[in-house]
């Protein structure tokens, strides 16, 4: 009960920042810079997973392959398929580390989690957000914030599935703070409250 409270007290709250009807100060007390409309292009890239051919899965394996259904609503799901050996053609940003930013691009688009495990590989249809010139975690809240996943699911195409692309993430718009001091404010309060 008391955990439910929570959570409709931090969805709340982050409506209320959100919508900047909430702000912080800095540390002399003096009001941050207006928020701006901005893309989130602006804010990060957008990275794709590999390709992994299913005939390579092993039951006990050193790699975890994160597919779009470990990615769940601000959660990592320990459910993997497994590699002993990771392909040669593997690129850089499909090596996942810990605290990695992870979106599902297919099926219930737009949910959002942090890498939470080790040795973890990045499939296709699940993108990897990089941040740029923000706060990591405060970007992590805007991807979890209902506005974000309504557009995404608003933004889904396809009859059996609903998929979103790269275009489609980076194209999202909305009032962000500009202020990196202010973002870790906002960052560090919301993670408080988790």
């Amino acid at each position: 009960k008391k955990k439910d409270l929570l959570e409709q007290y931090k969805k709340g709250i982050m409506q209320k920042i959100f919508n900047q009807e909430l702000r912080f100060k800095d540390d002399n007390g003096n009001a941050f810079p207006d928020w701006e409309v901005k893309l989130l292009e602006e804010l990060c890239d957008l990275k794709n997973g590999y390709a992994f051919k299913s005939s390579t899965y092993v039951s006990e394996g050193s790699y975890s392959i994160v597919t779009i259904k470990n990615v769940q609503d601000g959660l990592m799901v320990n459910n993997f398929n497994k590699l002993n050996k990771l392909p040669s053609n593997l690129e850089t940003h499909q090596v996942l580390d810990l605290e990695d930013i992870l979106i599902s691009m297919t099926g219930n688009v737009g949910r959002v989690c942090k890498v939470t495990f080790k040795n973890c590989v990045l499939n296709q249809r699940v993108g990897k957000i990089i941040p740029k010139n923000v706060d990591k975690n405060y970007l992590y809240f805007i991807l979890n914030y209902r506005a974000f996943l309504v557009k995404m699911e608003n933004s889904g195409q396809g009859a059996a599935q609903m998929n979103i692309g790269k275009k489609d993430v980076l194209s999202y718009k909305s009032k962000f703070a500009t202020s990196i001091e202010e973002q870790t404010k906002i960052a560090n309060f919301l993670s408080d409250i988790d």
